[in-house]
């Protein structure tokens, strides 16, 4: 990545008020805040899994009310503390302006659960989009580190977000188990055709899903070959050591041959010596 491109993402998280804890503080307290960057999709996922069970009706208001106060007491834990490590505590409230927003926002559902409110509950995908901006660069990661292991998290959490979203906005998907399942079927790039997006946004997802179930596939026929070739090489380093220490062994043989030769010729030598 050019330096170009990541002033443009700083800026782009700066604007929208979700830069994290940024490269002037120091490395302890970076991996602090890549560590609440991770939990942030965790959230992310909860908020899409609230919104699809209330529309659903699948949910209790009392349950709608705990998992309210999670993920804004979330929100509200993670400012406090990285405002508390921070170096720059101005710098850090100028570039995280969002977050006391989210959490303001997120008071009424705190202080007392108001049916009224339930309306709101449309906001939580936008929501659940807009928080997962800083981890996108974690969650790319995932993909290009050369692991099988955080490849297959990644498609994970792909599959989970997408199925969610497109349980939600699309009728001819009717439950999050079925959303999963048609994205689970993408990703794979099998399509078997059960479950198919009807409106003109459930398909504009899928258009988006089909595009990275191609990158997934692709990366992870990478990283599996990637894997066969290691465990190749690393049968090959095992033979090329054992024959080196073969080899080694041999010289060392050949030496003491060559020392027990000059020993006969000089006891030979002596014997002749001594005839003569």
């Amino acid at each position: 990545m050019t330096w170009r491109s990541q002033l443009l993402e700083r800026r782009f998280y700066y604007v929208i008020g979700l830069a994290g804890i940024t490269v002037p503080e120091v490395r302890k307290v970076r991996r602090i805040g890549q560590v609440f960057s991770s939990l942030m999709i965790v959230i992310a996922v909860i908020l899409l899994l609230q919104w699809q069970w209330y529309l659903l009706r699948q949910i209790t208001s009392y349950t709608n009310f705990i998992l309210s106060w999670i993920v804004f007491m979330f929100f509200g834990i993670t400012y406090t503390i990285e405002l508390l490590i921070v170096n720059d505590r101005w710098r850090y409230v100028g570039q995280n302006w969002s977050l006391p927003l989210i959490i303001l926002s997120g008071l009424p559902f705190l202080i007392e659960y108001q049916p009224l409110m339930q309306p709101l509950a449309a906001l939580r995908p936008l929501l659940a989009i807009y928080i997962l901006f800083p981890s996108l660069k974690m969650l790319i990661s995932f993909f290009l580190d050369g692991h099988l292991r955080t490849t297959i998290l990644g498609a994970a959490v792909v599959v989970v977000i997408f199925g969610v979203l497109v349980a939600g906005v699309d009728p001819g998907v009717k439950t999050i188990w079925d959303g999963m399942w048609w994205a689970i079927a993408t990703v794979s790039t099998i399509g078997y055709g059960d479950v198919v997006p009807t409106s003109a946004l459930g398909r504009l997802l899928g258009a988006i899903l089909v595009v990275i179930s191609i990158a997934i596939f692709v990366i992870i026929t990478a990283n599996i070959l990637a894997f066969t070739l290691k465990k190749a090489r690393h049968k090959i380093e095992i033979e090329e050591e054992k024959l080196r220490r073969d080899v080694d062994e041999m010289k060392i043989e050949q030496q003491e041959q060559t020392k027990l030769l000059k020993s006969m010729n000089e006891k030979l030598k002596k014997l002749d010596d001594k005839k003569s």
